[in-house]
């Protein structure tokens, strides 16, 4: 059993080793996580209202074990689905979110199945070459290449809309970052005299330590200083700033997850229309990690520009890998990553001279003087019959995965 919690969102994780059948799940003889049975009606019914108010139910979680006594949590839960019957519940995750002023809770199971037996490959199924990356384009930030087998490339663009959205948040942190500063210096310059007990006490504790933090300021916030004094006696000016601190600490976490939320939905949608009768999907295998971790030779700055990390933040290449393998594996569609040559060489006449700088877009060939998009023409090269790779790693589809 795992548990992640504080004073933000939380998470506890009950594995169960070796899994447990469902029918367990249900009968209490599982001492780490037990639900109330559901009636078959919450499913079968045809009338709504009775399918609601059938699912609701129970779910009680071994939240840690001390002393060799077990504490056990209940939680009223509406199951939206049912599990299937012929699979193992492996992992139970109770999450805890915040949601505004208040707490969204949510319990997830993980199980697995037997695989299904092979099912023939489709009419017209296509192999896909795919290059993440993260180029700016006019109408956006270019995230992927996709190339299928016979037709004309395509790409995955994350609309301007959604670059100005992450540029708020950075927005609202350095808006946060100076309200931290603020914060700090009023209340280390506040009177101690000015308070009484034990308020005083609280504050002489925040004002000894040496070097506050983001997380210091957050703790105090939430202490007693403040819940348990009356805005005359913290001090108008102290009382608003704590005010606007709030406000402006619960609108990046929000928008923070709004916004992260719908590039990973967008992401899904896109993965989802691009693996459509396709039989094999293959990756360029860039070391994005390695790229990110180098440094320039006359300095410790980072080799790529704060820019492009930015750029790179925002793309989330490693989410977009994941979903990816995700849904090739529900769909059962062999993955691959190959790491294709760099530079690609030039279609033409196959020459690495160039004209233009390395990232512009398009290249165009120092021996030919042809324009080409080396993005497209890396994922060409997966495809080929011998293609020009010099690491080849494959990733099988599991044989046994579904979540509930």
């Amino acid at each position: 059993m795992h548990r992640r919690s504080g004073g933000g969102d939380g998470r506890i994780t009950n594995t169960l080793q070796g899994g447990a059948a469902v029918e367990a799940l249900f009968d209490g003889s599982l001492s780490q996580i037990m639900v109330r049975p559901i009636s078959a009606r919450a499913w079968l019914s045809e009338i709504r209202g009775e399918r609601r108010r059938l699912q609701r139910t129970f779910l009680s979680a071994t939240v840690f074990v001390r002393d060799g006594e077990r504490r056990t949590v209940t939680w009223p839960m509406i199951m939206h689905r049912p599990i299937p019957a012929n699979c193992r519940v492996k992992e139970v995750i109770i999450t805890r979110r915040r949601h505004g002023n208040s707490w969204r809770w949510a319990a997830s199971f993980i199980c697995t199945q037997q695989a299904d037996r092979a099912v023939p490959e489709p009419t017209g199924a296509k192999r896909i070459a795919i290059d993440v990356g993260w180029r700016r384009v006019p109408d956006g930030l270019r995230v992927a290449t996709v190339v299928i087998s016979g037709q004309s490339p395509s790409f995955i663009v994350l609309p301007a809309s959604m670059l100005e959205s992450f540029s708020l948040i950075d927005e609202l942190r350095s808006r946060l970052q100076a309200s931290n500063r603020l914060g700090i210096e009023m209340l280390q310059s506040a009177n101690l005299g000015s308070f009484a007990q034990p308020f005083q006490d609280l504050l002489r504790d925040f004002q000894s330590i040496s070097e506050k933090r983001p997380v210091d300021l957050a703790k105090f916030c939430e202490s007693d200083f403040f819940l348990l004094q009356a805005r005359e006696n913290v001090g108008m000016d102290l009382w608003a700033w704590r005010k606007g601190h709030k406000r402006l600490t619960e609108w990046l976490r929000n928008h923070h997850r709004k916004t992260v939320g719908h590039r990973n939905h967008f992401y899904q949608n896109k993965i989802i229309e691009a693996l459509d009768q396709a039989s094999e999907v293959i990756v360029n295998d860039v070391k994005v990690g390695e790229i990110a971790a180098r440094r320039t030779s006359r300095s410790e700055s980072p080799f790529v520009p704060n820019r492009v990390g930015h750029y790179r933040r925002i793309a989330a290449p490693s989410e977009l890998i994941r979903a990816l393998k995700l849904q090739a594996e529900k769909r059962k569609i062999a993955f691959n990553k190959l790491e294709a040559e760099s530079p690609v060489r030039c279609p033409t006449c196959g020459s690495l001279s160039r004209k233009t700088r390395a990232d512009a877009l398009p290249q165009v060939c120092a021996n030919c003087d042809s324009s080409f998009d080396q993005d497209v023409v890396a994922c060409e090269s997966l495809l080929s019959p011998a293609p020009t790779a010099r690491t080849t790693r494959s990733v099988k589809a599991r044989s046994a995965a579904a979540t509930t």
